[in-house]
């Protein structure tokens, strides 16, 4: 009997996502912002492994591996939500800073 390829990534995406269910509840997000991108790459491995199958629907798999990529960059892009563009590295808190050094 032949496996897919896909099927070897199963354990491992298995294991991520109990990680990241257990960190969700412990309120760790730094370890949910380094597993949470792997889990979603080893999603879209396996999506692209489909590829190597004899039979497949090239506009059907490159959608949902173009809706894999999407999702991997909205996750991204909140880890960020609340960092660099809040706070003291923000344009707001330059402006003020120079307002006050020009009073």
């Amino acid at each position: 009997m032949n496996m897919k390829p896909a099927i070897y990534l199963i354990p491992f995406l298995i294991v991520c996502v109990g990680f990241l269910i257990r960190w969700e509840f412990s309120g760790n997000r730094r370890n949910i912002y380094f597993i949470k991108p792997i889990s979603t790459m080893l999603v879209i491995l396996a999506a692209l492994f489909s590829l190597l199958e004899p039979c497949w629907n090239t506009t059907y798999t490159f959608g949902v591996i173009l809706g894999l990529v999407f999702s991997m960059g909205g996750d991204i892009a909140l880890m960020f939500q609340g960092g660099p563009l809040e706070g003291k590295d923000s344009v707001r808190h330059f402006n003020r800073e120079r307002e006050n050094a020009i009073n």
